[in-house]
């Protein structure tokens, strides 16, 4: 500012801003190896692939992270497949509810280890609360439409370290 002033720093603020989200495609190029010559050791198999990248669902278009994503929104922010679905619209993607919905599915025997030791921290507390809620489930196997299913959720855990099950 000149000479008849000194400097005694800077008054600080800090807005919170917000990235939109972020959808995106991972390109894998997997090499190709095919032999020169029929003389070639393992000439007989023909053209070598190089392994696919290990994936949580097998042969699934869907990364980890999107799995994470529906699991955590469905779950954890309690967003219905069917608004996720319109979420997904609005960013020009169409996912449908009934393939999330599959692959949520899909993930139960992958994820049968980390839910064996949440059912395990879910007892170590020194109660479990129970809620048991009656609901009505259309096309459920072995059960009338008219027949009442339940839903239950179990609430425990160490103290400071809570665990929800929904079951």
């Amino acid at each position: 500012m000149g000479e008849d002033w000194t400097f005694i720093g800077y008054d600080t603020s800090e807005p919170l801003a917000i990235l939109p989200r972020q959808t995106y495609v991972i390109v894998y190029q997997r090499a190709k190896y095919v032999p020169r010559n029929a003389e070639v050791v393992g000439a007989e198999v023909g053209v070598r692939i190089a392994p696919r990248p290990e994936q949580i669902i097998p042969k699934s278009i869907a990364h980890s992270s999107l799995l994470a994503s529906l699991v955590t929104a469905k779950f954890v922010d309690a967003l219905p497949l069917y608004r996720q679905e319109k979420i997904f619209a609005r960013d020009g993607i169409p996912l449908k509810r009934q393939t999330m919905a599959g692959r949520l599915i899909q993930l139960n025997a992958p994820l049968a280890p980390l839910a064996a030791a949440l059912k395990a921290l879910l007892r170590q507390g020194p109660v479990v609360h129970v809620d048991e809620t009656p609901r009505q489930v259309l096309g459920e196997p072995g059960r009338e439409n008219d027949q009442t299913s339940y839903m239950w959720v179990f609430c425990g855990g160490a103290p400071g370290q809570p665990v929800r099950w929904f079951e």
